[in-house]
């Protein structure tokens, strides 16, 4: 038995998941209703998934009765199902009947019962069914007491019997049937025409012009009495499966099954028996059978593999080296992943294509017996590295989602493509065993997977490097497909080449693959560091030994990186710079490179001697020749070079000379030392003042002298001369002694003094004061005034050699001006002042009532007529004006001056209105009389009212109200803006009521 033998595949963690339609729709589009099918473990991968289906419909009979087992045979083709009912009674008790199904979108719809034509109460018509395209065979197996296969075919949408076949000596002729094409084959499992009792038999017919006719009666080579050939039939192309569960050859009970080849024409030749490499008396191996192509499935359904009559099944591949080839090599034997004792698995058994279908009848659900179910296995190709032979593998299990106890369930299936076929003859939905049958449908799709390209990571360690990567799958049942990749993204890939390979798998357990390469390169030369530049100093004439300290180099891929360096450490460098070039190498030869340089260097310079300090007398104002030696030596240099500045006979000037004597070897490096030359002078220069000197003052602060004092010396041709006061100074008046020193290169000193006398020159101030305001000050000239009061301060406003302008603050004071004249005499002048700045004044006037209670005219009063009603407010705060009429309904309007000062009132500063209550009613003209200059309009609507002038005297404004009006007027003074820019806190109001009474 190859791998797959035995599939006892773990369904502890499996969940079956189904969808009942709903009662008043026997058959739900495939949406409303499906069942997700249980793991689906792929072995050569390490991962599972969960199978899914959908329950498309659960087919009833239109008609159904309890009793009738609908379901105890089923078969489909494409969107065609047939379903017997072997126990129907339209045609009389346990006559039977059989009914088409077709897929009409989502929905499957009855479009047929097919019934014989000579049916008869006992016949057991649609004990066995099958249809291929649009050809139904239903067996009738109790037909006339020896059985009978009825023939329909469909047109358009109707079915008619096509023919009734039966044969001599049959006893249950249409047990089973099967149909491919043009040919049928049936089973008689009880033939005993062949001298052997019940040894059964089955038959070939193909269909020709005229009906159809008998091609072979199939018997098996080694058949012997109670065989039971024939119990189940399957036919594919050129092929013939038959069933013989009591077949004794490989122990009692054990069973066979026989593949029949069509070799020419009509010639049937036997093939070599199909049989189980693991026999067991009383498995019935052959109970069912089916063939689709190159495969075939047995079913053992009392078979003991996972307890008494717990059943399998085995599925043959055949070799195609030849048509006639009946090497069908070892079966792969597959039993239920969770099964029991008494399942019956192997009951009923269907190919097609990749997919294989097992019954298992009485398999338990929960608390419930008997229930059933069926398995789905398919087809899964070996891997190409040989870790996995072809084989099948589990894909799902199909179960009712509304089964009860002892529906048998799976008692009959079929598959066909993408869609499963299962009968629950007991089923109680249409009363007591009535039956039904159900539609699955099969994700059959794989997912489509999308690997990455190939990927190149740099590593990051001597592993390698970690890559992460994103494989992508889509599914039209799973929306999210489980992606396995090996080796998983995230891991430590080594250097070099690595195929990452990735599967994805569907709910169903479809799986695609992909694979791509992760590249894991060490491009990437080792980090190397070269030390600083290193300078080390010379310890001979030819260079230094040098000794590098350690080299710094790292690689994230290997660690043991290889170093070199030129010329060598340890080696003798020459006296200058020398370059050292390092050079790091990993084992993927990558290389870094670093330099740096050797500088032996001669930085000690010379070892020089100078003589004694040296001093000598001047003779003259040219100096005197001095004569001496300087020496030096050096380690790295055997001759350096020595000078001396000034160099030895040299003639010194008078006083110190510091004399350098420097040594410099070949590197440049210099040593120096020093002594002294000394010129000696210790006589005192000759110095010469003038006579006192006698000077008229300029001005008060006196006059500016000049004068000359002259000096000599032996050995200093130009001796300093310092005068103090110096020549040039302003002298002040009276007499001032002036002292001299002549001073020469050696610090000798001389001094001599005279006097330098100022006479005074001043002429008297006189000056008066205008106002209090100006000053007019005359005299030979004055400094600046200081302006005093005897209350306030005042200020200057201009200045210039003969006036002075102040201005005094508003009041009455005295004002005193101090000024000081150049001989620092003082003039003061104090005068009284009075100054008053204009104030600011507001007036507004009675009410007079006009004639024709029509007219009343406003008039402004004079100051001292109507005093009460003068709002004056001090200089540097101006005001503002409103007027405010009560909240009642006024009609009239009101028009309110203000302006500024008692002498000037053509300086008033316009602002802008402050308006209190408005008018409701439309408004009324209002007309100035002798309109006033520069009136501020304060008016109580939406519109001003220009006004050109205002006159000197007050002017009434004319205005109109209704009748029997009476009204306050309130006058609010508040920040108003004055022509100087100051302003007044607000809230300075006053309140005056003018009552207009119109008769």
């Amino acid at each position: 038995m190859k791998l797959g033998k035995l599939f006892n595949i773990d369904m502890s963690s499996s969940t079956n998941v189904t969808a009942c339609h709903s009662p008043q729709r026997r058959w739900g589009p495939i949406m409303n209703a499906r069942t997700v099918l249980i793991n689906f473990v792929v072995f050569f991968l390490g991962a599972s998934g969960v199978a899914h289906a959908l329950e498309e419909a659960k087919l009833l009979s239109m008609d159904g009765v309890a009793g009738d087992e609908f379901g105890r045979s089923v078969d489909l083709d494409g969107d065609t199902a047939i379903v017997g009912a072997h126990r129907d009674g339209d045609l009389g008790n346990e006559a039977g009947a059989a009914f088409i199904f077709v897929r009409n979108g989502l929905n499957w719809d009855q479009q047929a019962k097919l019934l014989p034509g000579d049916g008869f109460p006992g016949d057991r018509f649609g004990v066995s069914v099958a249809v291929d395209g649009s050809t139904a065979v239903v067996g009738s197996a109790f037909d006339d007491g020896s059985g009978a296969v009825y023939v329909f075919t469909r047109s358009g949408t109707n079915w008619v019997q096509d023919a009734k076949i039966t044969v001599f000596f049959g006893v249950v002729f249409g047990f089973s049937v099967d149909v491919d094409g043009d040919r049928i084959v049936v089973g008689d499992p009880l033939d005993s025409s062949d001298s052997m009792v019940r040894q059964g038999a089955a038959y070939v017919f193909r269909r020709r012009a005229g009906g159809w006719v008998q091609e072979a009666k199939l018997i098996a080579g080694n058949a012997a009495q109670d065989d039971r050939f024939g119990r189940r039939v399957s036919i594919s192309g050129d092929r013939v499966i038959v069933g013989a569960p009591l077949n004794d050859e490989n122990g009692s009970g054990s069973g066979a099954a026989y593949i029949f080849f069509r070799e020419s024409g009509s010639e049937w030749v036997e093939e070599e028996p199909l049989l189980p490499d693991d026999p067991l008396v009383n498995a019935n191996f052959g109970t069912s059978v089916a063939i689709d192509g190159n495969r075939a499935i047995v079913g053992a359904y009392r078979d003991d593999a996972l307890g008494t009559n717990s059943g399998s099944a085995y599925i043959f591949s055949r070799s195609v080296e030849g048509q006639g080839s009946n090497d069908w090599g070892d079966p792969f034997k597959v039993v239920a992943s969770d099964g029991a004792p008494f399942d019956q698995f192997g009951t009923s058994v269907s190919f097609s294509g990749e997919f294989a279908l097992v019954g298992a009848p009485l398999a338990d659900s929960g608390q419930l017996s008997d229930v059933g179910a069926a398995y789905v296995y398919r087809f899964v190709e070996g891997s190409d590295e040989g870790e996995m032979e072809p084989s099948f593998l589990f894909h799902g299990k199909l179960t009712a989602c509304n089964g009860s106890g002892a529906d048998s369930f799976g008692e009959a299936v079929s598959i066909d493509g993408e869609r499963a076929l299962a009968g629950a003859r007991y089923d109680d939905e249409k009363g007591a065993s009535a039956g039904a049958a159900y539609v699955f449908g099969i994700d059959v799709t794989s997912p489509i997977i999308t690997c990455p390209s190939d990927l190149v990571s740099e590593c990051t360690s001597t592993e390698g490097a970690v890559v992460t990567f994103s494989v992508t799958a889509t599914d039209n049942q799973d929306p999210s497909p489980t992606i396995v990749s090996d080796p998983p993204s995230g891991s430590t890939f080594p250097v070099g080449d690595t195929i990452v390979s990735s599967t994805a798998t569907d709910i169903s357990g479809n799986f695609s693959t992909c694979s791509f390469l992760v590249t894991v390169a060490d491009v990437t030369a080792p980090s190397l560091t070269c030390p600083s530049n290193m300078s080390v100093e010379c310890s001979g004439p030819d260079g230094a030994m040098v000794n590098f300290p350690s080299f710094t180099v790292t690689d994230d891929c290997d660690p043991d990186v290889v170093v070199s360096a030129t010329p060598l450490s340890g080696s003798v460098f020459p006296l200058g710079d020398t370059s050292v070039t390092v050079t790091a190498t990993d084992a993927s030869g990558n290389s870094d490179e670093c330099m740096f340089t050797v500088t032996v260097a001669d930085t000690t310079g010379p070892d020089v001697v100078c003589p004694q300090d040296i001093s000598v007398e001047c003779t003259g104002t040219s100096g005197e020749e001095v004569s001496f030696t300087v020496t030096a030596t050096d380690v790295c240099d055997l001759n350096p070079s020595v000078t001396a500045d000034p160099a030895s006979g040299t003639v010194f000037t008078f006083g110190e000379t510091t004399v350098t004597g420097m040594s410099m070897d070949a590197s440049g490096n210099t040593s120096s030392c020093t002594f002294t030359v000394t010129v000696q002078d210790t006589v005192a220069p000759q110095i010469q003042c003038p006579n006192d000197i006698i000077v008229q003052s300029e001005g008060p602060g006196g006059a500016n002298v000049s004068f000359t004092v002259t000096a000599s010396d032996i050995c200093d041709t130009a001796p300093s001369v310092v005068s103090s006061p110096p020549s040039g100074s302003l002298f002040p008046v009276g007499s001032t002694t002036v002292v001299n020193t002549a001073t020469d290169a050696s610090g000798n000193q001389v001094m001599c003094t005279f006097e330098v006398i100022v006479e005074a020159l001043v002429a008297p101030l006189d000056g008066s004061m205008d106002g209090g305001n100006q000053v007019n000050v005359f005299g030979t000239g004055f400094n600046d005034p200081s302006v005093l009061f005897g209350v306030n301060m005042a200020t200057v406003v201009s200045f210039t050699s003969n006036r002075i302008v102040v201005r005094t603050p508003p009041g009455t004071g005295t004002v005193d001006v101090t000024v000081i004249n150049m001989d620092s005499s003082m003039l003061v002048l104090s005068s009284a002042y009075t100054y008053v700045d204009p104030v600011i004044a507001a007036r507004f006037g009675n009410v007079n009532v006009g004639l024709g209670n029509r007219e009343d005219v406003l008039l402004l009063n004079g100051l001292a007529g109507d005093a009460e009603r003068i709002v004056q407010v001090d200089p540097g705060s101006p005001f503002s004006l409103r007027m405010e009429l009560p909240s009642s309904r006024v009609t009239s309007r009101y028009a309110m001056w203000a302006w500024r000062g008692l002498s000037d009132p053509n300086t008033l500063t316009e602002g802008p209105s402050d308006l209190g209550m408005f008018c409701m009613e439309p408004p009324f003209v209002v007309s100035p009389i002798n309109p006033p200059r520069k009136i501020w309009n304060l008016l109580f609507h939406t519109s001003q009212l220009g006004v050109p002038d205002f006159p000197s005297d007050p002017a009434p404004y004319t205005f109109f109200s209704r009748p029997g009006r009476a009204m306050p007027i309130t006058v609010t003074f508040q920040g108003l803006i004055r022509d100087d820019g100051a302003r007044v806190p607000e809230g300075f109001s006053i309140t005056n009521a003018v009552v207009l009474q119109i008769e």
